[in-house]
């Protein structure tokens, strides 16, 4: 679970740089300022940031910034170039919002993405950026209404043992004001299709606590099948959660491997 968390912590730092840039560029060529984004997203993350394909600006009331084929360099000891190669990021803001100082994301879509995990024998990492300590408080994730992450995937390289991929076809958020919070998945875990999704129960204004959360994953292969459910006062606690697994067919031995 630690690539999909340094995922989720890319995309955010992703977002709210990408979401910066639509209000400074909303009246220019985007293209013009190719080196100050690269060097400021570089800056960001301490690393090496290239745009290699175009950057497009769609001008609305609801602009939408799209950068293609970017990557984040690779410390020089890593077995990748790149920690991270995504072939396109888009982000769509609500612009009179973000002229008044608040960031309320509409649209977040990511395709592509190719995220590299390593670790290497002297106890180094490539997911350690120089440019942010353990002492900083994590960035605060702006209102955000729908995510999606397409065709893409997180190899993970521990300084012992095989390598392991996690194939994301589609992963969507819905977080839109007044409906229920959704989030579902689809992908391939060791050669096994991997469905999942969670529900919150729909928000009581009067309630102090947050909305329960219904969690649902399933795990098919040629030979075995694993449903696996649960119910969450809050979905952070996840890892502590008591769950119900159904095992069916003559594979099921292998769930102690994934």
């Amino acid at each position: 679970m630690r690539a999909i968390k340094l995922l989720i912590t890319l995309l955010l730092g992703l977002t709210l740089l990408a979401s910066a840039a639509v209000a400074a560029l909303f009246f220019v060529d985007p293209s013009t300022y190719r080196n100050q984004i690269e060097q400021r997203f570089g800056a960001a993350f301490g690393r090496s940031f290239e745009v290699v394909g175009p950057i497009e600006l769609e001008k609305s009331l609801r602009p939408k910034i799209i950068l293609n084929e970017i990557t984040i360099a690779n410390p020089e000891w890593a077995a990748q170039p790149y920690f991270v190669a995504a072939k396109r990021v888009g982000v769509q803001v609500a612009l009179i919002d973000l002229l008044r100082g608040d960031l309320r994301i509409l649209d977040l879509a990511f395709d592509g993405v190719m995220l590299s995990v390593e670790e290497n024998s002297n106890g180094d990492n490539n997911y350690t950026f120089a440019t942010r300590s353990d002492e900083q408080e994590p960035a605060l994730m702006p209102a955000l209404e729908q995510l999606s992450i397409t065709n893409s995937a997180v190899e993970y390289r521990p300084a012992q043992g095989d390598s392991q991929t996690v194939q994301i076809e589609t992963l969507r958020l819905q977080n839109i004001p007044g409906m229920p919070q959704q989030l579902e998945g689809h992908g391939v875990l060791k050669g096994k299709k991997l469905t999942f999704s969670a529900i919150a129960d729909i928000p009581d204004s009067k309630a102090s606590t947050k909305p329960a959360w219904a969690l649902k994953a399933s795990l098919t292969g040629s030979d075995m099948a694993a449903a696996i459910t649960t119910r969450l006062g809050d979905i952070s606690e996840w890892q502590r959660a008591d769950y119900q697994v159904s095992l069916s067919g003559s594979g099921t031995a292998e769930m102690a491997d994934l």
